[in-house]
């Protein structure tokens, strides 16, 4: 009987063949929807439903077991009940599959009786040689093999892999990059981790060609030595960033009876983190905007050139830049006298932040000329207030002025980051999409705030600083 050792993940993660079982028929059941993606996609090999109540459900034949599958098959998805698992376990063993990935909950994470089914199925799938996948997940989305979870998940294939204890976590990741030009080489939801586990992954991805940049969403791990060794040697040769939950004593609570992981204390996770190199991040939303900026802003140093319209804008934006660990340097006079020649003198400055030196297409090509050659900056940040834009001319202003920053951005070595600033008014909103997509068409990042822009952008310039001290 075969077996599958860690170097065959990569077969693991790029199957040719899938079988769902326990997948509905009924078009408006949960369960069609991993089905529906499959087709959709399309994922590039045999799709086998497997339901022993039907015949055919879309236009695929449907089969009563694994073992009715006339073909191999790779990777099974499953989504039977917890008691159903275990003959379904030695079916796929002797149907010789690589990987079970279970979306089924009710294992070690609700009771003493599922702790002992889940280590009964690891047992019988390793004595068999087949790896296990969760529970509790939702298993693999592989752009580049059509591996779909959902119909409306990107069919390009990125750079970037994700890695989540949580399923939820994994599609609110996918989707959130979908919107802002992120792609994937690969997502992991893993689950309760009883066999294939972070850090078989995180060690497969540190030599991944397909991976540039690993992100993970962990609640606790099996072996901790391994994990941060796995971690430390992965943060060496890519940028890693992640997010720790269940840090609080409610999260702790959360992920046990989520996952059925048990966390150790955020003092360790604290440390074990800064020691390992990594990029640690407190939320969904600021691992998404470091992935972004990771993506598409250089190897930079700390120092900011902001541009904002109104003083009290711009006040706030150089303080919360500084809070998060960046610098907004005061300009050289050099520098401000070639910004004022062109600056209307109507309560403007042009210090740093700049306010007012852009109001003109021709105003924000010669002031990013000028900062270009300024070498105490680092990063160009403009900050759009588009409620006040389309207040003084509407939504042609708003979209000239961000056309025009795009095509200026071309003229400078230095990074650019877009702050788009919108109220919840459906104008705004409306206006600001617009100018989001032509900025990620540009490859330049665009946050909503100043302060999901800094945090970004002050991860991302300590994480290049880690690196360049390490190299000399």
């Amino acid at each position: 009987m075969k077996m599958v050792q860690h170097t065959s993940l990569n077969d693991i993660l790029h199957p040719r063949s899938v079988a769902l079982v326990g997948i509905s028929s009924r078009p408006e059941e949960f369960t069609h929807m991993y089905l529906k993606g499959l087709i959709d996609f399309p994922f590039k090999g045999p799709i086998y439903p497997v339901n022993p109540k039907v015949t055919q459900i879309r236009d695929l034949q449907a089969y009563p077991s694994v073992m009715d599958i006339p073909g191999p098959v790779d990777y099974v998805f499953s989504l039977l009940p917890a008691r159903l698992t275990p003959p379904l376990v030695e079916e796929c063993v002797a149907k010789e599959v690589n990987v079970l990935a279970m979306f089924t909950s009710g294992f070690r994470e609700k009771d003493e009786a599922g702790a002992a089914m889940e280590a009964e199925i690891v047992r019988i799938a390793r004595k068999g040689g087949m790896r296990i996948l969760g529970p509790n997940c939702l298993g693999l989305y592989c752009p580049a093999v059509g591996l779909g979870l959902r119909s409306d998940f990107p069919r390009e294939v990125g750079n970037v892999a994700f890695i989540s204890q949580s399923g939820g976590n994994a599609t609110d990741v996918i989707m959130m990059g979908k919107h802002l030009g992120i792609r994937f080489s690969k997502v992991i939801s893993y689950g309760n981790a009883s066999d294939l586990s972070e850090s078989d992954f995180l060690e497969y991805l540190t030599e991944d060609p397909e991976t540039e940049i690993i992100a993970a969403y962990i609640e606790g791990v099996k072996d901790g030595a391994r994990f941060f060794r796995a971690l430390t040697e992965a943060a060496a040769v890519k940028p890693v960033v992640v997010l720790k939950g269940g840090c609080s004593e409610g999260g702790n609570r959360a992920a046990t009876a989520h996952t059925g992981v048990l966390a150790a204390s955020e003092v360790v996770w604290d440390v074990a983190l800064k020691q390992s190199g990594v990029i640690r991040v407190y939320s969904l939303e600021e691992l998404v905007d470091v992935i972004l900026a990771l993506k598409l802003v250089v190897h930079s140093g700390p120092n900011l050139a902001i541009f904002s319209i109104g003083g009290g804008s711009a006040v706030q934006a150089a303080d919360e830049c500084e809070r998060a660990g960046l610098v907004v340097p005061l300009l050289p006079t050099q520098i401000q006298q070639k910004l004022e020649e062109f600056t209307p003198d109507v309560g403007t400055s042009v210090r740093n932040p700049v306010d007012g030196a852009w109001l003109t297409p021709d105003g924000i090509e010669k002031a990013f000329k000028i900062l270009s050659e300024c070498p105490d900056i680092n990063i160009i940040v403009p900050i759009i207030r588009v409620d006040m834009l389309l207040g003084i001319s509407g939504v042609a202003l708003a979209e000239g002025l961000s056309q025009a920053m795009i095509a200026a951005s071309k003229l400078t070595s230095k990074p650019v980051v877009f702050v788009l600033r919108a109220s919840n008014s459906i104008e705004a909103q409306q206006a600001a999409i617009v100018m989001k997509d032509h900025c990620l068409e540009a490859n330049i990042p665009v946050y909503t705030s100043v302060s999901s822009a800094a945090r970004a952008l002050s991860n991302v310039v300590r994480h290049h600083q880690r690196r360049a001290a390490v190299v000399m």
